[in-house]
């Protein structure tokens, strides 16, 4: 999972990006989870990874906390689909912008 975080026009730096899904959807027992932080361009990469687990599609969630001091609010998006997949590379990439 890939993307951009954004004020306005311009890029958020030093922002952390959480995405946790559950498996096997929807309400499974074992959490996928990864965080990061954005880089001066605002650019994020997190990684789902599970050891043998079935293919499968995730409801996935994605926080964004903004630094302190930029007087932005936490923001949530919840039930974005994300593939779980055997193949490496994966054949596809979801690619979540946010913008404040």
């Amino acid at each position: 999972m890939a993307g951009v975080i954004r004020q306005g026009s311009a890029p958020l730096p030093d922002a952390t990006v959480v995405a946790t899904g559950l498996y096997p959807p929807p309400n499974g027992a074992l959490r996928l989870t990864d965080s990061t932080g954005t880089g001066a361009d605002g650019r994020y990469v997190l990684v789902l990874t599970a050891v043998n687990v079935a293919d499968t599609v995730l409801a996935v969630t994605i926080s964004v906390r903004p630094p302190a001091g930029t007087g932005l609010a936490t923001r949530d998006t919840a039930n974005l689909p994300l593939r779980i997949s055997h193949v490496l590379p994966p054949r596809d990439t979801a690619h979540v912008d946010v913008v404040y």
